[in-house]
């Protein structure tokens, strides 16, 4: 044999010998395959975090689990071609392959690359009721400022297995936004059932109230009647949402006094209104009566003062008010200094219903009856 035959091997038998008178037809060649040489398939892996599986011309599955070198487990023969795929990506990244295919030529293959990178992911949901601006927060920042209900999304993405953490670092005028659903680990997938609900604010109306002698009906915005009994502070048990109008009104006065309201209308304005301010003073109610059968001057004198020169048959008032709950006591004078007399040019001069206490009226039945004496 002077050549044999690609991949093969040629033997002769019967190979040599002499002529002896015949054709000679015994001469034989018999080839066979040389077996080729097989080589393996493998490179490196970086930045894996979980399982990858690969495959060698789609098949030889191999599981890799950490950064490294890897190697298939079956060699291909020398010539054949070879070609590396992903069949399962690592949970929560995405591998590359680069020098991924080929021809084997007579050594092993070692520089497939496989490069694993983490996939972002982003954190999101909903807000509903909001009718202001609201500033979220996740992980204490990334801040996200909505205006309007509907799907949110941040802007900063996160890889497989962090953290998040929503908060909410501005409440909207007027309202409170809660947070549902606002924690947790990411697991390969976006997160988008975080839930912001956004309810109105309500404050209360309230204030001060001096002076009281007894008990008072306050009412707010014509309603919510509140009964006050005692000096001090005061709040309306029903509270107003952000931007209500608040009027407080006197309902039912005091007996025998006046209360008057300051500060006592506004509107609702993110805060409690504590300012509204009852000032309760006293009614003064006059003393006096009537006096018949008179023919001279009498003087009559209240409480020991305030003196009062009657000259003529007809009502008479004090010009000194007193208030409520005050005692009057009305007593008759001469004209002449500090001498009381009930008898004053020929006249007898009789009081009745001369004292008692004020009950939140005026005294008008006092009496002064005068009768001929028959002295000059």
């Amino acid at each position: 044999v002077l050549t044999n035959p690609a991949l093969q091997t040629c033997a002769i038998t019967n190979a040599s010998g002499t002529i002896n008178g015949a054709t000679v037809t015994d001469v034989a060649v018999t080839c066979a395959d040389i077996p080729p040489s097989n080589y393996t398939v493998g490179g490196s892996v970086s930045g894996l975090k979980d399982t990858l599986v690969l495959q060698n011309n789609g098949s030889d599955d191999l599981s890799i689990a950490a950064d490294g070198t890897f190697t298939f487990p079956t060699p291909i023969a020398d010539a054949s071609s070879y070609s590396v795929t992903i069949l399962t990506q690592p949970t929560g990244q995405t591998c590359a392959v680069t020098n991924a295919s080929g021809t084997i030529s007579g050594a092993n293959v070692t520089n497939v690359s496989v490069a694993c990178t983490d996939n972002p992911y982003t954190v999101g949901g909903s807000v509903s009721g909001l009718s202001g601006t609201v500033i979220l927060q996740n992980n204490g920042g990334d801040d996200l400022t909505l205006t309007a209900n509907g799907n949110f999304t941040f802007a900063a993405t996160l890889v497989n297995g962090d953290t998040y953490n929503v908060t909410v670092l501005t409440q909207p005028t007027g309202q409170t936004c809660a947070v549902t659903s606002a924690s947790g680990t990411i697991n390969a997938a976006n997160i988008t059932n975080v839930t912001v609900a956004c309810t109105d604010s309500f404050y209360t109306v309230g204030g001060s109230i001096s002076g009281l002698g007894s008990w008072v009906t306050l009412q707010n915005n014509g309603g919510d009647n509140l009964t006050v009994t005692a000096n001090g502070n005061f709040t309306f048990s029903t509270a107003l949402v952000n931007g209500s109008s608040y009027n407080v009104t006197v309902s039912t006065q005091p007996v025998g006094q006046t209360c008057a309201v300051t500060s006592a209308s506004g509107t609702i304005s993110s805060a409690n209104v504590t300012s509204v301010t009852v000032t309760c003073t006293n009614n003064l109610y006059t003393v006096g009566g009537a006096a018949s059968g008179l023919s001279a001057i009498v003087v009559l004198r209240n409480n020991g003062g305030d003196d009062l020169t009657i000259t003529a048959n007809s009502s008479f008032t004090f010009a000194t008010s007193i208030a409520n709950g005050s005692t009057y006591n009305v007593t008759i004078f001469s004209l002449k200094p500090y001498a009381p007399l009930e008898t004053v040019s020929g006249q007898t001069c009789t009081l009745t219903n001369g004292s008692g206490t004020i009950n939140a009226a005026n005294v008008t039945n006092i009496t002064l009856t005068c009768t001929s004496s028959g002295e000059n």
